[in-house]
């Protein structure tokens, strides 16, 4: 049987059940609809998978993938699965979204392939896909970014980040990208780790993200969210709090918290530029201030501030 039929049995069978039982919005959440919906195409069709372990799409009926959705509030946009496609199903023909919404308590049921509804990525705990029912198969974030099927992770990823970033967006998960096993499972707190590793953390914050000099901390947050899953709510506090610092090539001058910081972690920012990626810096401060300079020296002519260049020499000489 091939998909589209599938598609068009297991909707009209899953409508007439929904009608027939009195469904309203408030009876379902995303998990339950995503079991109505196996249970529904377990008893019309022999040959059905429902992975519930995570696995990518939610459901096989022979050899086409249903990924199940749900919207209470009547759109038909929502979220999709990770961008890591860490734990996909295989020998699928094809694969498609099976959306259900409910407009004024009404049941309704779109499908269409995939691809063809992925409308952008989106961060919600990690990168994710978003999903857009009403867009055109030309609007999809594949097409737009030039993916074709059967391009690698790494590949496709690549084109994402280029597309993203022609259109004038910064990418601040894009080491997920370059090394999508990089998240740990577990949440921390910045101020609970040891500290030689919060003070590497750091390091890599004032190199990766050097808006950080002009109080910008909005790409620091995510990377530590994306790169280290270590939470924080004060990241700014641990570039300015306690207010003015001895400066230590003055002792009676005093310097930004952040400044002094440069001269404390200077060896460890150095060690970070020289063994980052170029993919990975070029996420961060963008294609054009990564050229065939050494990744310090690109560094420090994005900051273009004397006194910190100071600071941080004679840090890496202390």
């Amino acid at each position: 049987m091939d998909a589209q039929q599938i598609l068009v049995e297991l909707k009209t069978a899953c409508l007439r059940k929904l009608i027939q039982e009195k469904k309203k919005a408030t009876d379902f959440t995303g998990p339950s609809f995503e079991d109505f919906v196996a249970d529904v195409a377990t008893s019309i069709f022999d040959d059905v998978e429902h992975y519930q372990d995570g696995t990518f799409p939610d459901l096989r009926v022979e050899k086409t993938g249903i990924e199940i959705k749900m919207r209470q509030n009547g759109a038909w946009n929502t979220v999709g699965n990770s961008i890591k496609e860490s734990s996909q199903a295989k020998k699928l023909e094809s694969t498609y979204v099976f959306f259900l919404r409910f407009a004024d308590e009404k049941p309704e049921i779109r499908f269409a392939k995939y691809d063809d509804c992925v409308s952008g990525i989106a961060i919600t705990h990690s990168p994710r896909y978003t999903i857009d029912m009403e867009q055109e198969p030309s609007d999809s974030i594949f097409v737009r970014s030039g993916v074709k099927p059967g391009d690698e992770f790494k590949l496709k990823m690549q084109k994402f980040v280029q597309h993203y970033k022609a259109n004038g967006l910064k990418l601040g998960w894009l080491d997920l990208f370059i090394d999508p096993d990089n998240t740990p499972s577990s949440s921390a707190i910045l101020s609970t780790i040891p500290k030689a590793q919060e003070d590497t953390i750091l390091a890599e914050l004032l190199a990766l993200c050097p808006e950080i000099y002009d109080e910008d901390y909005t790409q620091a947050s995510m990377r530590l969210i994306t790169a280290h899953n270590t939470l924080i709510h004060n990241l700014r506090d641990f570039f300015s709090a306690g207010g003015k610092m001895p400066n230590p090539l003055k002792n009676s001058e005093k310097i930004p918290r952040k400044d002094f910081n440069t001269f404390c972690l200077a060896k460890k920012i150095a060690q970070f530029l020289k063994a980052a990626k170029k993919e990975l810096l070029q996420g961060y401060w963008g294609k054009e201030y990564v050229s065939k300079m050494s990744p310090v020296e690109n560094w420090l002519k994005i900051i273009d501030d004397q006194k910190v260049k100071e600071l941080f020499l004679a840090g890496l000489k202390s």
